[in-house]
C-alpha cells in the first residue's frame, strides 16, 4: 500500500505516513491511500486490444509477425516487450504467440537468406 499521503485529504492537517486515520478530524487515511493507489495505476502504452482478456489480439499478432520477417531486430524487441506486457496481465495465449514471433525474428536474424528463401521473400 503506498504511503504517499502527507496531509489529511479532509482537513489538510499534516499526518504520519503510517497513520490509519487523521488525529484531528478522524478521516480514514487507508481509504484515501487506496483511492490514490487506484489513480496511480497506469496502463502501459501500446496498441488497443481487440482480443479481450485471454483472447488473441490479432492486430498485435499481425504487426509482430510482419516486423519479425521484415525488420527482425525491431520485431524481436517488440515481441519481447509485448510478451512481457501480456505476462504481467496473465494472458498466456498471447505470451506464447509473442514468444513464437520472437523466435521467428531470431531465426531471421541468424540466417536471413535461408529464412527469406523459404518464405518467398
Amino acid at each position: 500500500m503506498p504511503r504517499g499521503i502527507s496531509k489529511c485529504p479532509n482537513c489538510g492537517e499534516p499526518v504520519s505516513p503510517f497513520a490509519a486515520g487523521c488525529a484531528i478530524c478522524g478521516a480514514d487515511l487507508e481509504a484515501a491511500r487506496a483511492r490514490q493507489a487506484q489513480k496511480r495505476q497506469l496502463e502501459l502504452p501500446g496498441l488497443p486490444s481487440f482480443g479481450g482478456a485471454g483472447g488473441v489480439d490479432w492486430a498485435q499478432l499481425l504487426i509482430a509477425l510482419i516486423l519479425a520477417v521484415a525488420l527482425s531486430p525491431l520485431g524481436l524487441l517488440l515481441s519481447a516487450y509485448w510478451a512481457f506486457r501480456h505476462f504481467r496481465y496473465g494472458e498466456t495465449t498471447m505470451v506464447v504467440l509473442m514468444c513464437a514471433t520472437g523466435a521467428m525474428a531470431v531465426a531471421a536474424i541468424l540466417d536471413p537468406f535461408w529464412f527469406g528463401s523459404h518464405l518467398g521473400v
